[in-house]
């Protein structure tokens, strides 16, 4: 994948589409003079398929839709990702709990050219994850969480619409907890 390329939706089980808000859109073609972002120039559509069992009857219906108008939209999307920093994550079996982090911090969202007006979020994890959630942190402290909704099941991960402003400065903390109790294989992530 090029250097300069950036996911424009994610999907993964359990979720539905992603309708924009009105007035919301992301820029296509050649990137206009003093823009915050570059537009889209290509996509890449990229699948992951999950089946364990080999069952030759999975039939596969993706498909992709886009609408274009050659008229600018008044706030442009994007997709902002709080993951976890560490080179490799090691997540030992026969644990009832695992937690491992991410962390957006403030002097990278200090690069925000504007604040960031959050209107969904998708908390993402793997087959072993049973809790995920975000918290939104200034000047030190607390001030929200941003996916409250901490119970996790990888087969229904859900798109939950939010109304949450992210400022320049802003940190964001990504927890997840693994449950390995059931396994005796060791997971490594990188």
């Amino acid at each position: 994948m090029p250097d300069d390329a950036a996911p424009i939706f994610i999907w993964a089980p359990g979720m539905s589409s992603l309708p924009l808000p009105a007035n919301v859109g992301m820029r296509a073609g050649k990137t206009p003079e003093g823009a915050d972002s570059p537009s889209i120039r290509y996509v890449l559509l990229q699948v992951h398929y999950d089946n364990p069992s080999l069952d030759p009857d999975q039939y596969d219906s993706s498909g992709v839709r886009f609408y274009m108008t050659p008229k600018m939209v008044t706030h442009e999307a994007g997709i902002l990702s709080t993951v976890v920093i560490q080179t490799t994550i090691s997540i030992p079996p026969r644990r009832n709990e695992t937690q491992v982090w991410g962390y957006c911090p403030s002097n990278q969202t200090s690069h925000f050219p504007h604040p960031l007006h959050v209107f969904a979020s998708n908390p993402h994890a793997h087959k072993y994850a049973r809790k995920v959630w975000t918290e939104h942190w200034r000047d030190g402290k607390r001030i929200d969480v941003i996916n409250p909704h901490a119970n996790f099941d990888f087969n229904d991960q859900k798109l939950y619409y939010i109304d949450k402003v992210i400022q320049p400065g802003d940190e964001l903390y990504m927890h997840c907890i693994y449950d390995t109790s059931d396994t005796v294989r060791l997971f490594f992530f990188f």
